[in-house]
């Protein structure tokens, strides 16, 4: 007999899958970023930069102009550029080019990379700000222009048409309009390190090295999330965050990661580390997701993690009509018919059928999808 139904706690914990210099070609364990385009995996490591397209892996480290790779990110029109200890790898689909200090003004040390809806490029270093327009590269903000006198930008957001700057013990900054404002410790940030930045329902979340999560809301406040605040809270160190769907997934050094909602003043969040979970390592340092999973870079490896009980926005699969007998499953009417693996592999596709034979999976559990409706499907 087969089971189609809502989730229960048996698929609380998910699937996980681990990658490491042991079972792939990755040659550093230490996972800094991760971005998925059209299904590829674009993974910077200490050591390297790879392609993962769920089959096959692709080296690229040779192309860099240093193998520490910071960030990974995607411009408008497509092109992927790589940020890393000696300056910037920019791939366009068939060829690379790099910008250094050797044939730009840009300093070595690139932490981050965003663009605005110009499709103009703001690099975030260790020694300013620059911005990138037309292949023309200028500085927007050096020593001069930070209060205090610090450089080193570590993470950026846009908030609107305004660009926040995350820095290294610098506080944090908002720039319009050439015209920049800070908050640190002296007016209302709890932390001057900024590791991670984004903005959700016009409110900037940051996590924190030493002071936890803060959400700098819409009216100028500071909300705070911390053990100062709250006692079950998971840990103070954090090093990247998440939204999925109004919630939130963020990522500690030695504590793991956790999920969080706050709503109504209060503060949910559900810890997943190496003693709980199928986690490789408890130091996250970040998160990226694709239709069925997670994926979360650690120091100890890349890790996959189905949570089956996100794979809808409810705790509920939506259960469409159907009916299963003698290893065949069959709908009302005719449509797609698609079954996943746990891991997010495809094992099966049929296009325009009403009713499928499914007597070649093997026992266990699978995720089916019927006209974009989605069911976990148990093989007894």
């Amino acid at each position: 007999m087969f089971q189609l139904g809502p989730l229960g706690a048996l698929f609380a914990q998910g699937n996980w899958q681990s990658f490491t210099t042991e079972n792939t070609i990755l040659v550093d364990n230490q996972i800094n970023d991760v971005l998925i385009v059209d299904g590829v995996k674009w993974i910077g490591t200490n050591w390297g930069l790879y392609t993962y397209d769920n089959t096959s892996w692709i080296d690229y480290t040779d192309v860099l102009p240093h193998p520490l790779v910071n960030s990974i990110s995607k411009d408008k029109e497509g092109n992927i550029y790589v940020c890393t200890l000696s300056g910037m790898a920019i791939y366009n689909g068939g060829s690379w080019e790099t910008i250094t200090s050797q044939n730009s003004i840009i300093t070595n040390h690139v932490n981050e990379v965003v663009f605005d809806e110009d499709n103009t490029a703001y690099i975030g270093t260790i020694d300013g700000l620059f911005k990138m327009s037309d292949g023309n590269i200028s500085i927007v903000l050096d020593s001069s222009s930070l209060e205090p006198s610090f450089i080193n930008v570590r993470c950026l957001t846009f908030k609107g048409d305004s660009l926040c700057i995350g820095t290294v013990n610098g506080g944090l900054g908002y720039l319009y309009n050439d015209s920049i404002g800070w908050y640190n410790a002296n007016n209302g940030l709890i932390d001057n390190t900024s590791t991670d930045i984004l903005v959700d329902k016009e409110n900037l979340w940051i996590t924190t090295p030493y002071g936890g999560l803060i959400s700098h809301l819409l009216d100028g406040n500071f909300l705070i999330f911390n053990t100062g605040f709250f006692n079950d809270w998971p840990s103070n160190s954090l090093n990247t965050i998440y939204n999925d769907d109004d919630m939130f997934y963020v990522g500690s050094s030695g504590g793991g990661f956790f999920s969080f909602s706050y709503e109504f003043g209060v503060q949910n969040t559900n810890t997943f580390n190496t003693e709980n979970s199928g986690l490789i390592n408890d130091y996250v340092l970040c998160i990226e997701k694709d239709e069925l999973g997670y994926w979360i870079g650690t120091e100890g490896g890349l890790v996959y993690w189905t949570d089956i009980s996100s794979v809808n926005k409810s705790n509920h699969v939506n259960k469409p009509t159907y009916n299963i007998f003698n290893n065949r499953l069959t709908f009302p009417f005719k449509g797609d018919i698609t079954v996943y693996s746990l891991d997010g592999k495809r094992v099966f596709s049929a296009y325009n059928k009403s009713s499928v034979n499914l007597s070649f999976l093997t026992r266990g559990s699978y995720i089916s999808d019927f006209n974009n409706s989605r069911s976990v499907l148990i093989l007894n």
